[in-house]
């Protein structure tokens, strides 16, 4: 095969981009990809569900269950003597206890080798 050279002069044929043609397909994506995310970012409002109403029944009797247990004494194992009592009155019942107790000063507090680091500057 031989190869030739071409003239000085002579260049290869360039295809003109049509703008109106480039515009046309710009807008046409832009406009479907606009459309595309509008449809799916809408959410409804409340979901339909037809259980919804039932579970927030179920949700509100077990809350209120709840509430009435964290205020009212019973049994929790009547066997090993274990009681339930109101979280207020528990509170009570503690703090009685714990100031009946003597007031003690802590252990001796042995820093660590961070706290030395960080507080000499380096590490």
């Amino acid at each position: 095969m031989k190869i030739t050279a071409s003239p000085a002069g002579a260049r290869a044929p360039v295809r003109r981009v049509s703008f109106r043609r480039l515009l046309g397909i710009v807008l046409l994506l832009g406009t479907s990809a606009g459309v595309a995310i509008w449809r799916w970012s809408r959410v409804p409002s409340e979901l339909p569900d037809p259980r919804r109403s039932e579970r927030l029944a179920r949700l509100e009797a077990l809350q209120k269950k709840e509430k009435e247990l964290l205020g009212s004494y019973g049994w929790v194992d009547r066997s090993k003597g274990i009681v339930r009592v109101p979280l207020d009155r528990a509170m009570e019942l503690e703090l009685q206890e714990l100031s009946r107790k003597p007031v003690r000063p802590s252990g001796e507090v042995v820093p660590t080798i961070r706290a030395l680091e960080s507080s000499s500057g380096t590490r």
